[in-house]
């Protein structure tokens, strides 16, 4: 498939780096913004492989608590708490010879209600697996469940891990009931530590660790360096399917990629310049649909019929018009921000814009 290439990284550096950096280049343009890779730890650990490879290098402590990539299954169910929002787990896996499971969160921000998430997905889980008869005799053992959260945001964990930590003390009491989970910080693994597994997970982490959009690129340069097989150029190919599907269809994202001639070649069309052709041509298109459509019979007409790409362009545009407004008669930026939805940043922006 790449054996025209002298080296797999470029495939990597000329193809998929231009593809991840066109659909995230306007995520970094505006604070709160939800980066198109916000799910991209879901996706790479949706496989059993990914997995194993996850909980051997991160969680087990031992050889022992290592599992292999057959000997672990993902539970599809989708248990939802009954009072937490009707919250979904984020993945739930399953040793397929003991009753061990591990449950998985997420988190791009501190929840210091994450210990009492944890509580209230392990009783709903084991509510729903514990065997009701075998429980009420002396042999039954219940279900270990191994609760991890993987925190890709900035600095430190903060929130409790334990429950006994945010329970109200009481006086000399030394039993509690013991529920903890673990804490897999990003940010307390080195990129070079991140490198060396070669991993699709590993990948998932460093990108997650680029807060900016210069990291972003830096590290997706030193992952190609590392990309010298073609086991590795398919992995960073799937990192690049991942991203797109944050906010294209899977049919949209394989015409994408079937256009590369993945074989080499001086003609070949690179990334973004298939992916301009492809997807901003399509999207121009839609987005002065949506805008005609929008100026013709109002907002609420053009919510209503127009494309919605464009229409989500006229309202950001209005709320800049209106904002500009606002400023000029000398309201706060707080009060903006709470009234159009803009960042504060944005306003400040749009406020030397008019030079006030």
């Amino acid at each position: 498939m790449y054996e025209k290439y002298e080296k797999y990284e470029e495939i990597v550096r000329k193809k998929l780096i231009p593809l991840i950096l066109q659909e995230t280049e306007e995520t970094y343009e505006y604070e709160g913004t939800n980066k198109p890779h916000d799910k991209l730890i879901k996706d790479v650990l949706n496989t059993s492989k990914e997995f194993s490879e996850f909980i051997n290098y991160f969680i087990a402590e031992n050889e022992s608590q290592k599992i292999e990539e057959n000997n672990v299954e993902q539970i599809k169910n989708s248990f939802i708490t009954k009072n937490y929002y009707s919250k979904k787990i984020d993945i739930l896996y399953k040793q397929k010879n003991k009753e061990i499971y591990y449950l998985v969160e997420h988190q791009s921000k501190i929840d210091y209600s994450m210990i009492y998430r944890i509580l209230n997905y392990y009783t709903t889980i084991l509510n729903d697996i514990v065997d009701k008869e075998k429980i009420k005799t002396k042999e039954y053992k219940i279900p270990k469940i191994i609760p991890i959260v993987i925190y890709t945001g900035e600095g430190k964990w903060t929130a409790e891990t334990k429950l006994k930590e945010k329970e109200i003390k009481y006086k000399e009491q030394k039993n509690y009931i013991n529920i903890e989970y673990k804490i897999i910080n990003i940010n307390n693994y080195t990129n070079e530590e991140l490198l060396k597994l070669n991993s699709k997970v590993s990948y998932a982490f460093l990108i997650e660790k680029s807060k900016t959009k210069e990291k972003l690129i830096e590290v997706l340069e030193q992952i190609a360096k590392e990309c010298n097989t073609e086991e590795k150029a398919k992995k960073m190919q799937d990192i690049t399917r991942y991203i797109l599907s944050a906010r294209l269809e899977k049919e949209k994202i394989d015409k994408i990629i079937k256009k590369y001639d993945w074989k080499g070649g001086d003609s070949i069309m690179t990334a973004r310049e298939c992916w301009i052709k492809e997807i901003e041509e399509e999207n121009r298109k839609e987005r002065e649909a949506g805008i005609i459509e929008g100026k013709r019979v109002g907002i609420a007409e053009g919510i209503k019929e127009g494309k919605r790409e464009g229409i989500r362009v006229g309202e950001k545009n209005e709320k800049r018009e209106t904002a500009k407004k606002m400023l000029n008669k000398k309201m706060l930026i707080e009060d903006i921000s709470e009234i159009t939805g803009l960042s504060k940043s944005e306003i400040k922006k749009l406020k030397l814009s008019i030079g006030i």
